[in-house]
């Protein structure tokens, strides 16, 4: 909670996840169980099946066909996470896979995500996620989170136990928290 409006939630990680704390990406679906149907026919692997969370809603986690983590989220209201694009916040998220053509024919499958000439899957003319081709580390959705001053923000995150991951020159820096969870922190403006 940030403010008092939602910025994320946590919880033990189910059976079949690599051990260990990570940040997960959910993304939204209208309908869980077709989402769920369709992650398996078109390559991915579900972890962990469609659960009731609360009065919220439903989620579900899966592997997509490049191996990296993705979690889906049916919502009871419009919103999961209330708060983002702010500083504290989630405020975009980074794909980071061997090749950039198997997450787009799986994304594109499934939502209709495009990737544009810049690197970006694009639903509808907008914006969703930047896609990093990369051979380096584990596939993994990467989540960043906004800051006035992503320097000193860094600063902050590594006197208190993270670790510098990426120092951030021509992409966003990364950082380990003391769980070993990674995280992104890109400039928002102040709210």
């Amino acid at each position: 909670m940030l403010g008092g409006d939602i910025v994320g939630g946590f919880g033990a990680a189910p059976a079949g996840m690599p051990p260990g704390a990570v940040w997960n990406t959910y993304l939204a679906t209208k309908d869980a169980d077709h989402c769920c149907e369709q992650v398996g026919r078109l390559g991915g692997r579900v972890v962990m099946p469609p659960v009731p969370v609360g009065e919220n809603g439903r989620l579900f986690l899966s592997v997509d066909p490049s191996d990296a983590t993705v979690g889906f989220w049916e919502g009871r209201r419009a919103e999961g996470v209330v708060l983002a694009d702010e500083p504290g916040a989630i405020s975009g998220h980074e794909l980071r896979v061997p090749l950039a053509a198997t997450a787009e024919s799986f994304y594109g499958a499934l939502f209709g995500y495009r990737l544009t000439a810049g690197g970006e899957f694009e639903l509808d003319g907008v914006g969703q996620a930047r896609v990093v081709e990369s051979d380096q580390g584990r596939p993994q959705w990467l989540p960043h989170v906004g800051a006035v001053d992503p320097g000193e923000t860094v600063r902050r995150a590594v006197a208190r136990g993270a670790r510098l991951v990426r120092p951030g020159r021509e992409e966003p820096p990364v950082l380990r928290d003391p769980w070993g969870a990674e995280f992104g922190v890109v400039a928002v403006r102040d709210a």
